[in-house]
């Protein structure tokens, strides 16, 4: 029983490494992730947050460069990808945005979405605060702008992103023409 015993715990680390291998020549050469190693990949399964961590900051990486590079289509693909795994990246989130906006035809409710699921994470981010409230007004959307702007205008910190947020519920007021609330 010794010999049985120890060759089925051989099979079973030979199978391992055989598994592992594969899988660090599918990310290395199929995903073309420089960054993965053989080591990271035999110990993937005690540290698979960190590597789902990391695959996310590779295709935001990714997705950057392709879009600064005009590949808007792989910047789409790495962009959705990275922000599966990491949700609080703002600029890869507005790149995302601008793609959706300059779609054809566009689509501005997918942007508007977008920003909205992660606009706590980017509450320090004026950028990011702009785009989600213009495109809102874009969109007509002037209650829901109201009724966020007064939502965020608590739960930011920043003067500077207060102010922001307060021109835009201002600005709500008086496309509805209520000027004692503006």
């Amino acid at each position: 029983w010794k010999r049985v015993v120890t060759l089925i715990i051989v099979l079973l680390l030979t199978s391992y490494m055989a598994l592992m291998s594969a899988f660090f020549f599918y990310l290395r050469y199929k995903l073309s992730y420089e960054e993965a190693s053989y080591w990271k990949t035999i110990i993937l399964p005690l540290r698979i947050q960190a590597h789902r961590q990391e695959m996310g900051e590779y295709y935001i990486k990714e997705g950057k460069a392709a879009f600064k590079n005009g590949d808007f289509a792989s910047a789409r693909s790495y962009l959705s990808a990275g922000l599966t795994r990491v949700h609080n990246d703002g600029e890869a989130i507005i790149m995302l945005t601008q793609y959706y906006i300059q779609g054809h035809p566009p689509r501005i409710p997918m942007a508007i979405k977008k920003l909205g699921d992660h606009i706590e994470d980017n509450l320090n981010n004026a950028d990011y605060i702009q785009l989600y409230f213009q495109l809102l007004s874009l969109e007509g959307r002037i209650t829901e702008k109201i009724n966020n702007a007064e939502i965020y205008l608590k739960k930011a910190e920043d003067p500077v992103i207060k102010h922001l947020i307060a021109q835009f519920a201002i600005q709500g007021y008086v496309s509805l023409g209520n000027l004692d609330r503006a």
